[in-house]
């Protein structure tokens, strides 16, 4: 199954429905808007879990790892399971598809930030990352669902936070297929990464797929305004300005604080070229080297377990 999946990662408002429509219109690619297959699947409680649930999502992560203890062949067996649950759903999509489908494309923005669980089940599928500047992006989803409002679209969902590091991450420490373009790459060499991607899936993409609007998509989440599109076009970027109000950059510079800096230079953006409250020396420079040294000192060993038991803890106490 995992070499017949092309999945595209990326944040939201990045570009990847266009680039699914523009794959979608490559004979032998069939793409979905958003499955959202994998996420629910790694939150079952041995590899993430979730704060809440219509069930004790505690002491389903206890049962969870107490079963895996027992199986003959440990997590290899429950990775097995996984990967037969996710076999089934995508074999069934597949199958769905017209006779000359060669892959199929899972863009699920979610899929992000479940990349170690992704790579569990299909460590050889190919993986197409999509970054966009981190300005842009927020300005987008800010625009796009709070009217402009940035500190209520960062408390609603901080997007950078969650999405620059853990696609960083996988960009610079994946040993899989894996394809890095920006969105800003797609807009103005359309051909040359057309090409790159044909070269990385092993299939032809000629300039015709851009012509991707006449091509119909299957019904699924997704940016609604991308299906109107029948072209793709460079347009001046509105983040500059939009920046140039100190109120709404803190909001952005604010959400990476906790970035290092090889992470933000995957996406082309260093915080101190920025300035704001986090990217200017002083306490927001001390508070930004405190959080990157505490998160890699998180990730490491049986410091990371006992954050866990911590957050386990925390959540019994605030129920």
């Amino acid at each position: 199954m995992e070499h017949r999946l092309i999945f595209i990662i990326s944040a939201p408002r990045s570009g990847s429905t266009v680039l699914m429509r523009i794959l979608n219109a490559v004979p032998g690619i069939q793409g979905h808007p958003e499955l959202h297959l994998l996420p629910p699947l790694a939150h079952l409680g041995l590899w993430r879990t979730v704060e809440k649930a219509p069930f004790d999502a505690l002491q389903a992560r206890a049962a969870m790892t107490g079963i895996v203890d027992v199986l003959p062949g440990g997590e290899a067996d429950y990775v097995a399971a996984c990967r037969a649950y996710a076999d089934t759903l995508y074999g069934g999509l597949l199958a769905g598809l017209d006779e000359e489908a060669r892959f199929l494309v899972d863009k699920t923005p979610a899929n992000a930030l479940v990349l170690p669980e992704l790579r569990k089940l299909y460590p050889e599928a190919k993986v197409i990352v999509l970054t966009r500047h981190p300005a842009a992006v927020f300005v987008s989803y800010a625009e796009a669902f709070f009217g402009g409002d940035f500190e209520e679209a960062a408390r609603f969902n901080p997007i950078l936070s969650r999405y620059v590091p853990a696609i960083a991450r996988f960009v610079l420490e994946d040993d899989g297929p894996m394809l890095h373009v920006t969105y800003e790459q797609l807009v103005a060499e359309p051909e040359a990464v057309l090409a790159a991607v044909g070269t990385f899936v092993g299939m032809e993409i000629g300039a015709e797929a851009l012509a991707y609007g006449a091509v119909p998509v299957a019904a699924g989440l997704g940016d609604p305004e991308a299906s109107r599109l029948r072209e793709l076009k460079k347009r001046p970027e509105r983040w500059p300005v939009v920046l140039a109000d100190p109120v709404k950059r803190a909001v952005v510079v604010r959400q990476l604080e906790g970035a290092t800096a090889a992470e933000l230079g995957v996406w082309g953006w260093h915080l101190d070229a920025v300035g704001g409250e986090a990217g200017r020396g002083g306490g927001g420079r001390l508070r930004r080297r405190l959080l990157v040294g505490i998160r890699k000192s998180v990730r490491r060993g049986r410091r990371r377990r006992l954050v866990e038991q911590i957050q386990d803890l925390c959540a019994v106490l605030l129920r």
